[in-house]
């Protein structure tokens, strides 16, 4: 327990997860090692946030959290805009949180690591089902050893206009590097009515990401298939109203402590691999587009 709470900040007011956040530190006070003091966004939606927990600041800019925060929370529904708004706060010398996905590019990603190593300050990134029971369970079985087989399934819209398949397929892309450590290689995508397949190999371990379109509003349920030895263990991850409390925690533990959770790898590989997947999605969609142009 440290003594002063943590003054946070929030930049980001589209995502839902900035109204969880704010209810577990301010409202639902779950959090005492910290409270959020100042909320950067949209300003309607920024002054909503800030109305309901109970925060005196509102900023448009994420320069104007410094000074009034210790350590700062970048949740951009988009993630292309996470670079923008984290580099600023990472090279003023703060912790900083970036919610999923870190980043849209590896060339965003890079720039925010090589600001926060330049900086000596802690920075992270992840997605939350890398810290529910079921897949801490399936690390701990792929540590004893490696994975042959991985599929990963789940919802996803490819063609999300908050970054693609960048904004859901963060999730899945994120528990296959988790459990298949090694270098990341696409090896191809395919894609049908309702769904994009994604076959590669991470290290030895070949895995199947299953991005699925639900034919209805209720979202696919994400399921994890971990074979190893002629043998398959399969969770589906339930998640909780709050859910975010252990990464919230991770976050809180790197502020206090200034040690980041995960190493400057595992932020990077999630995003290479939903890279060279873009990359491929691109190709399809100009081929689609080519043939009906041929076609009328």
């Amino acid at each position: 327990m440290i003594e002063t709470p943590l003054r946070i900040g929030i930049v980001g007011t589209d995502n839902s997860h900035a109204a969880q956040i704010i209810r577990l530190f301010n409202i639902d006070r779950r959090l005492p090692q910290g409270s959020v003091v100042v909320v950067c966004g949209e300003p309607r939606a920024a002054g909503e946030l800030a109305a309901q927990g109970g925060i005196d600041r509102v900023v448009a800019e994420p320069e104007g959290l410094l000074g009034l925060v210790d350590a700062a929370i970048v949740t951009d529904r988009h993630g292309a805009l996470h670079a923008v708004h984290a580099l600023p706060l990472i090279r003023a010398g703060l912790p900083v949180w970036v919610d999923k996905p870190f980043a849209t590019s590896t060339a965003d990603a890079e720039r925010m690591l090589a600001a926060a190593a330049a900086a000596a300050v802690p920075l992270t990134s992840y997605s939350v089902l890398r810290w529910t029971p079921e897949i801490v369970a399936l690390r701990a079985l792929a540590e004893q050893s490696p994975l042959e087989t991985l599929t990963a399934r789940g919802t996803a819209d490819t063609e999300s206009p908050y970054g693609g398949v960048f904004f859901y397929g963060i999730h899945l892309a994120e528990i296959a590097c988790h459990l298949a450590p090694g270098t990341v290689q696409v090896q191809a995508v395919t894609r049908s009515a309702d769904a994009v397949r994604v076959d590669a190999l991470l290290g030895d371990t070949r895995v199947a990401i299953e991005l699925l379109t639900p034919a209805d509003e209720q979202p696919v349920p994400f399921q994890v298939a971990a074979g190893r030895a002629g043998q398959t263990e399969s969770v589906t991850i339930v998640l909780g109203a709050d859910y975010l409390l252990p990464a919230i925690d991770r976050f809180l533990h790197m502020a206090i402590h200034r040690t980041p959770p995960l190493p400057a790898l595992e932020l990077l590989r999630p995003v290479a691999l939903l890279e060279q997947v873009e990359r491929r999605l691109a190709t399809l969609r100009r081929n689609y587009d080519g043939a009906r142009e041929r076609h009328g």
